[in-house]
């Protein structure tokens, strides 16, 4: 069990299926959750107008296909801006056995734990408001603003005399990630690297972190650090993520930014 306060977190709960809805609040509440419900009618105008609450607990079993689909898409942008989430499912509608006391409260406890990440990230955002440079999902360095910055970042480390290391992360074996997922890695990503590092979701399943004044064998720690950090991570059941780090250092791994993307994008191979 987490070393969690269950009386004093408040769980909304929705559910697309009236009889899941009875079968999940019981369960919350005999754990020691305070749980507030909405019922059919108040699926998506009222999620809205609900005061406080620590998680927001969506349970699709069961119910009508358009509404699940609704509810999803609204969910979807909950979870884009930060608000904690944890989706439920179930082939046995009516089972409170689906998940005993103690998985329940673990993946609840994981799901507030990635609260601290949406955190990280919205204070990234207001940081860099109005300047254009971030992905909107992740709150990390676009791929563009890297683009058009990288090839200052290798000429200053060739005045200073220098070296210069990429980190490519692929958090997946190359295969795209939930929103969730990503701000979790994100948030893990910004809190273990330097001020002065810089990290830029390079495409749908890979970040890359640009260390400045950093030779091969500090990096190498730095991604054995990191890799650490994220396999460490609790997420949702489904999601399994699956480290692979590469690494380029200037001068030695190439002289441009062309050659150096180039060679670590080879050494994930």
């Amino acid at each position: 069990m987490l070393g969690l306060k269950p009386t004093t977190t408040t769980i909304l709960l929705v559910a697309t299926s009236p009889m899941r809805r009875t079968v999940v609040a019981q369960q919350l509440e005999a754990l020691g959750y305070s749980v507030l419900i909405l019922s059919d009618e108040q699926l998506l105008a009222d999620i809205k107008q609900v005061g406080h609450y620590d998680l927001l607990v969506v349970d699709l079993t069961g119910g009508d296909a358009q509404q699940k689909l609704t509810l999803s898409a609204y969910v979807a942008e909950l979870m884009a801006k930060g608000t904690p989430v944890l989706m439920l499912t179930s082939d046995q509608p009516s089972d409170a056995r689906t998940w005993t006391h103690e998985t329940l409260n673990y993946r609840i406890g994981a799901a507030l734990r990635n609260r601290n990440a949406a955190d990280v990230l919205s204070e990234r955002r207001v940081r860099y408001e109005g300047l254009h440079i971030l992905d909107p999902e992740t709150a990390l360095f676009s791929r563009r603003y890297f683009d058009a910055i990288f090839p200052a970042e290798i000429e200053r480390a060739r005045r200073m005399h220098q070296p210069l290391t990429l980190l490519l992360i692929d958090i997946a074996n190359g295969a795209p990630q939930p929103i969730h997922a990503w701000q979790a890695v994100s948030a893990t990503l910004l809190t273990g690297l330097r001020q002065t590092d810089m990290l830029v979701r390079f495409n749908l399943a890979m970040v890359l972190a640009l260390l400045p004044a950093t030779e091969a064998a500090l990096a190498r720690a730095v991604a054995n650090r990191l890799l650490k950090s994220i396999e460490m991570l609790q997420l949702d059941d489904a999601i399994r993520l699956q480290i692979n780090i590469g690494i380029a250092t200037f001068p030695q791994h190439g002289s441009t930014p062309e050659a150096l993307l180039s060679t670590v994008q080879h050494a994930m191979d």
